[in-house]
């Protein structure tokens, strides 16, 4: 996630019952979610999803009901995937564990907004949409929510993004970060050990969930030094933490992925949405196959499709 300073995100409605009460703070914006810090409550911070408010929207001009209110099927569709995505994120603490995972809850419900928020979320919609003319009045709109433990290791400046940014297949991967952590391991014994364990670890998510990692995002994965319990006070030890490692979607990208190269194989047609699901499978793959084996590592994530 990108840090912003003071801008339109902290504009919110003073006269709003949650901004007078928790008083949030603008933290940054990720690919979808707003992040907020909320007073009284240091230890977690609050993501309104971007992405739920443009489609509740939209869903709601194109049924021509209230811009405020939902429909009965869009509700059943979002309260499905909330449950999901809490489903993943179960799987992925069992298979990381607590330590390396942020406790978290989701929610629907409505947040507090302004004009000018719905018309910067709004720019460059990847659907070419634009906000309804009344929208620009709205002081509430619908909206998913996570409440998530904070992360402190993230203010830590000395922290490690361990992610790529773009897709080969775009002609746009750079994989910078890896590289210098890589490197890095070289001559940090405890910093490979630290990056085997995570990438073992992400070979077994991968392979036994059917799902992928986010590591197209820079924080989504950290590496970062703390305190080793020992008796020697000054000593330091590697960990990581899965900040915001769940992919956007609620398909299993990784399985997603295999059928739709099984697709390609019998010739045929694939939408875009399959192709983007299917980069980001690629390229998750390359990535922590890659990662292993430069690690000198055996496991391997597997996306072979057998025609």
């Amino acid at each position: 996630m990108k840090p912003e300073s003071i801008h339109t995100y902290d504009n919110l409605p003073e006269e709003d019952y949650l901004v007078e009460k928790y008083q949030p703070k603008f933290l940054a914006r990720g690919g979808d979610h707003l992040v907020y810090e909320v007073q009284d409550h240091p230890d977690v911070v609050i993501k309104a999803s971007t992405f739920r408010v443009k489609d509740i929207l939209a869903n709601n001009v194109e049924h021509g009901i209230p811009l405020d209110s939902m429909s009965d099927d869009m509700r059943a569709q979002i309260e499905t995937e909330l449950k999901e995505k809490d489903e993943q994120s179960k799987a992925l603490r069992n298979y990381f564990g607590n330590e390396h995972t942020l406790a978290e809850r989701r929610y629907l419900m409505k947040v507090p907004v302004t004009g000018e928020i719905l018309t910067d979320i709004f720019k460059g919609d990847w659907k070419g949409r634009i906000p309804p003319a009344s929208s620009l009045e709205m002081k509430k709109a619908w909206s998913s929510v996570i409440v998530q433990q904070r992360a402190e290791a993230i203010s830590d400046t000395t922290h490690l993004s361990l992610n790529f940014e773009g897709f080969l297949e775009d002609g746009k991967y750079d994989e910078t970060a890896i590289q210098n952590i890589l490197a890095l391991s070289e001559i940090d014994p405890a910093l490979r050990d630290s990056l085997k364990e995570f990438v073992s670890k992400a070979v077994s998510y991968a392979n036994d969930t059917g799902n992928i990692l986010a590591m197209a995002g820079k924080d989504n994965v950290i590496f970062y030094k703390e305190a080793n319990n020992s008796d020697n006070v000054n000593e330091e030890k590697w960990n990581y933490l899965l900040v915001d490692a769940l992919p956007i979607h609620n398909e299993p990208v990784f399985k997603m992925s295999q059928e739709i190269a099984r697709k390609i194989m019998d010739d045929q047609k694939i939408t875009e949405h399959e192709k983007t699901l299917l980069k980001k499978g690629l390229n998750f793959t390359r990535t922590i196959n890659g990662l292993a084996e430069k690690l000198g590592m055996m496991e391997r994530s597997s996306l072979q499709v057998e025609k």
